[in-house]
């Protein structure tokens, strides 16, 4: 069976950063014995359930913390379980550890996208938000991937970043997203600050004011000019030129089937209302999936693999569809929600307040059998989500 995506995380950074609240843990290299673990466990995945995957991202953490040998040694193993030729396969790079040798060593081993998180060529809101690289290193990444990178690029920004005691200017910031587009991106990621609970940036703004409205303003001013560069937004952060949206993050907006692999990566098998998060003890992932093959096997059909698993509810997989669905441009189908999960979707969006008052003031639409936000209503999907669930 093919159709599957396959998620890689790589949970090793050479600093985390100040508003970063994903699973890592700082590291100048990454063990051999992890990528040997991540392999094995794919391996499983695979021939446990009788799938081949059709779509890889590699992401973190740091996947570029590799070494080029790692990269040849890591998708060499994974080809016996990918379809013959995959949809797409993406691989996450930070510009301090990208290399010329290890975008080779990512051409040769068949990956046709790589994403880099630039977020700011500004270097005092690089510093702000305890950002490792600085802009001159950023610049370099960029200038070694336009010279050695043919294939598809995705680039990441943040607005709203802060300096060391305000907001960074929206001028600066547009300056920067201009300069990010000279490098001739076919994706870009754009994303608002976000100050997760438990970041450094969380802690060192809590009991000061942070300028919410004027961080949106400035995401606004960077949507628009990506808008007017030919840039199309598909989903609430992603904007892509025509026929470079992301495959596999498109995936999980469709609520299609996903395997995790490594420390502290999910997975869902929706068929069987199965969701999956490994242990985030790196060591424990270690140990674990590198047991003897037979010893390793009897352990995982035992339930003895180091993860917790959540079995899901109809309602629960319902609402995340809805919400998932209406994150992106495209939104919501009548016929797939019905065919799914039996329920009326013109029905339940009728009974809500805010829907109908977001029909009436241009933020969402319902036309030819499918909800949609506008992308003006995507700015304030976390509003209507509160009211519907």
């Amino acid at each position: 069976m093919s159709g599957t995506s396959l998620y890689i995380h790589i949970p090793f950074c050479l600093k985390k950063c100040g508003y970063c609240d994903f699973f890592s843990r700082e590291s100048v290299s990454v063990p051999d014995a992890y990528v040997h673990a991540i392999l094995n466990e794919v391996s499983l995945h695979s021939l446990e359930n009788n799938i081949l995957f059709d779509t890889v991202y590699v992401g973190g953490g740091t996947p570029s913390l590799l070494s080029a040998s790692q990269i040849e040694e890591l998708f060499c193993g994974l080809k016996p379980f990918l379809v013959p030729e995959p949809l797409e396969i993406t691989f996450e790079m930070n510009p301090e550890t990208l290399t010329e040798e290890k975008l080779c060593a990512l051409e040769s081993s068949g990956v046709d996208r790589i994403s880099l998180g630039i977020q700011s060529l500004d270097d005092k809101a690089l510093s702000g938000c305890g950002r490792r690289c600085t802009a001159e290193k950023a610049r370099k990444a960029l200038r070694t991937v336009a010279s050695f990178w043919k294939k598809k690029l995705s680039l990441d920004a943040i607005a709203g970043l802060p300096y060391e005691r305000s907001l960074g200017n929206e001028e600066k910031f547009l300056a920067s997203l201009e300069e990010i587009l000279s490098y001739k991106p076919s994706h870009v990621s754009l994303y608002s600050l976000s100050l997760e609970e438990g970041t450094p940036l969380y802690s060192r703004f809590k009991n000061e004011d942070y300028d919410f409205d004027s961080a949106d303003g400035q995401w606004l001013k960077g949507r628009d000019f990506l808008f007017k560069n030919g840039f199309v937004q598909y989903e609430v952060s992603n904007f892509a030129l025509p026929g470079f949206e992301a495959v596999h993050n498109s995936r999980y907006w469709k609520q299609a089937d996903y395997a995790g692999a490594g420390a502290g990566a999910t997975g869902t098998f929706y068929g069987r209302k199965l969701r999956w998060t490994n242990t985030e003890d790196v060591d424990s992932y270690i140990a674990f999936w590198n047991l003897p093959d037979e010893e390793r096997r009897k352990a995982y059909k035992a339930g003895k693999a180091p993860r917790t698993e959540e079995h899901l509810k109809e309602g629960e997989l319902s609402e995340e569809f809805l919400m998932m669905g209406l994150r992106t441009i495209n939104g919501v189908s009548e016929a797939d929600f019905r065919e799914r999960y039996g329920k009326d979707l013109s029905l339940l969006l009728n009974e809500s307040r805010i829907w109908n008052q977001f029909v009436s003031e241009g933020k969402a639409v319902y036309k030819d059998g499918r909800a949609s936000l506008t992308a003006d209503g995507l700015l304030f999907l976390n509003t209507l989500l509160l009211d519907l669930f």
